[in-house]
């Protein structure tokens, strides 16, 4: 699956308790799981 944060990725991406959890530079913190959700 593929999601566009709108603003670049800087960091590793981060896994926790089956989670995906995504900072980009604009300040936004995005947490998906394992469905893309």
């Amino acid at each position: 699956w593929r999601f566009d944060t709108g603003s670049g990725v800087m960091a590793t991406p981060a896994v926790a308790d089956g989670r995906l959890v995504i900072g980009t530079v604009d300040g936004q913190l995005y947490c998906f799981g394992t469905t893309g959700s």
